[in-house]
């Protein structure tokens, strides 16, 4: 990200630190930490306040944050660092301090409110994931990339997926072809799950070896650039007569039986979820619209998560999808769509997909 962006968000959280009455806000989440400046020290804090910013990194990162960060001093530490933050609270005589609650261990806790003499600790939680909601230009150039390498893995894998091939090969082999196309790392552990398996919605890929008439679920995502993919697709596996020039045989993607059932209501729910889609709509009504096709079918008893979740420097972030929420869609986020029906002793489906919301609608990322 330019150094400009940067400064610009520090001056909104300033903003917004000055309305809460906040001295300073103490931020610990890494992604957090990445958005503000640029960087993604594990173990590292920030500290926020209305005339400084300093990034506390252990001493063997602290000639690369020197490098990357431009807009925090960078100070580096082997031990004592929330004394070493301490000092800096009672130099320029912070009282309200402005916490990452979620992420802060009870024991951490504690040792702040015996560190920081006279500083209150106020909870802040999601006020620089609220921030992150709203995706720059920039941000979802590379939200886009991390998901055209996603479908060019699905696509690849979908061409050599063979009737006794175990679960881990596949997962494992689409790791390797998003890593050679340029992704970090995975968003997430691969899932690819097979026959009763898929009744599992985060299930953990194993040894099965895939079988015909299984349903074949694959949940996979990659990281580009410190931003994430999330695409999942299910696929029935069956086979058409006679082999291919490997001697392989030959597979139909195409669903049949109780699956098509499960299918179809999924799928319904996914395309009427989306074309929901626009700024202004409440994050609950997609929700309702998703399961109201579900019910529907008669499976709305085995819809059993939200419907979808923002999607940036964390796979799973604000917004999320869900009746719950009481957040109002913004043109510039980025969302996944991801209705599932999971019938236990049987198998699942889900479908996701990743879409930009837009004034007038929306546009979804990951076609295959």
């Amino acid at each position: 990200m330019a150094k400009e962006e940067m400064i610009d968000r520090l001056g909104k959280l300033r903003e917004i630190l000055e309305q809460k009455r906040m001295g300073g806000f103490l931020i610990s989440n890494p992604s957090n930490l990445f958005y503000l400046s640029g960087f993604r020290p594990e173990g590292s804090l920030a500290l926020v306040t209305q005339s400084k910013a300093r990034i506390f990194v252990p001493e063997l990162l602290y000639e690369q944050a020197k490098q990357l960060v431009g807009n925090f001093e960078v100070i580096a530490f082997r031990d004592k660092l929330l004394e070493k933050v301490g000092k800096f609270l009672a130099g320029e005589k912070i009282r309200r301090l402005g916490i990452e609650a979620g992420v802060v261990s009870i024991k951490r806790y504690g040792e702040m409110e015996r560190v920081f003499e006279r500083v209150k600790l106020v909870p802040l939680d999601g006020l620089v994931e609220e921030m992150r909601m709203v995706k720059t230009e920039e941000e979802v150039g590379l939200i886009i990339k991390s998901a055209r390498i996603c479908v060019a893995a699905f696509r690849f894998i979908k061409k050599r997926i063979r009737i006794g091939m175990k679960e881990r090969i596949i997962a494992c082999q689409l790791e390797y072809f998003m890593k050679k196309r340029g992704a970090e790392k995975p968003s997430f552990d691969i899932i690819v799950a097979s026959g009763e398996n898929t009744a599992y919605p985060h299930y953990q890929t194993g040894e099965r070896e895939i079988r015909q008439g299984d349903c074949l679920l694959i949940d996979m995502g990659c990281v580009y650039k410190g931003y994430c993919s999330d695409l999942t697709r299910p696929l029935f596996l069956d086979i058409i007569t006679g082999n291919d020039r490997r001697g392989a045989r030959v597979l139909s993607f195409e669903f049949s039986g109780k699956y098509k059932k499960v299918y179809e209501a999924v799928y319904k729910a996914q395309r009427a979820a989306i074309e929901r889609i626009r700024a202004g709509v409440k994050c609950s009504s997609i929700d309702a619209v998703a399961r109201k096709v579900i019910a529907q079918a008669g499976l709305g008893d085995h819809f059993i998560h939200r419907t979808g979740h923002g999607v940036g420097l964390d796979v799973h972030e604000l917004p999320w999808l869900e009746e719950s929420s009481k957040q109002v869609l913004k043109a510039g986020m980025v969302l996944t769509v991801e209705p599932g029906v999971y019938l236990p002793g049987f198998g699942g489906v889900r479908i996701e997909d990743m879409v930009l919301v837009t004034k007038k609608g929306c546009e979804v990322l990951t076609e295959d």
